[in-house]
């Protein structure tokens, strides 16, 4: 992977691992709807979110420690703001959050930089820096929806077979009942997403 300070003007992406403590081993992916991501349609992916690159270094500036999420005032802590900001547009849950129905802790685990290419085989390959955000749920994670205009579905996959579905380009390991010729599995979130798993 490429050195993001030798690089300059990378897209800015920010993907949030998202686990349960109720059911310890799922991560929350999703199959990307076409309407809503047109460089990426049919891909299985973590949940993330394109954001402005002056926000890259002020969110890796922070501690790595776990913060507080969906709680009073945790939007004060940038971390915790970027999660909650990305699950609020991403997964529709922005009024549970509100509510203080969907709380967690975040942890910043990851920030890679590298080539994207297109899925869709254009062959134009985008420079992306990825920080990966750890989100534990502790509570609200059954009222993540099945989908929403961001995501034909929303499933919780199992964490210890995300390496295997990556290097098999088989997002059926994951998601049995998809359709094959619909969806597939690419990208620098879920390389990061099995990297950081790895060293769990």
């Amino acid at each position: 992977m490429i050195d993001h300070e030798h690089v300059s003007s990378p897209h800015f992406v920010v993907s949030l691992l998202i686990e349960r403590q109720d059911k310890p081993g799922r991560l929350l992916m999703g199959v990307r709807a076409p309407m809503q991501n047109l460089r990426h349609p049919g891909v299985l992916s973590t949940i993330t979110q394109r954001l402005p690159l002056a926000l890259a270094d002020l969110l890796v500036d922070h501690s790595q420690a776990e913060v507080p999420l969906g709680v009073q005032r945790s939007g004060m802590v940038l971390p915790s703001y970027v999660a909650e900001a990305v699950m609020a547009r991403k997964l529709s849950v922005g009024h549970y959050i509100e509510q203080g129905e969907f709380r967690g802790w975040v942890s910043l685990v990851s920030d890679v930089t590298d080539l994207v290419e297109d899925p869709l085989g254009t062959q134009i390959a985008e420079l992306t820096r990825m920080v990966t955000l750890r989100v534990l749920l502790t509570s609200g994670a059954d009222l993540v929806p099945t989908c929403n205009p961001s995501f034909v579905r929303l499933d919780w996959v199992e964490t210890g077979k995300l390496s295997k579905a990556l290097s098999q380009r088989d997002a059926l390991i994951l998601i049995p009942d998809a359709d094959p010729f619909m969806v597939c599995i690419h990208g620098l979130c879920v390389r990061s997403a099995a990297a950081v798993l790895c060293r769990s």
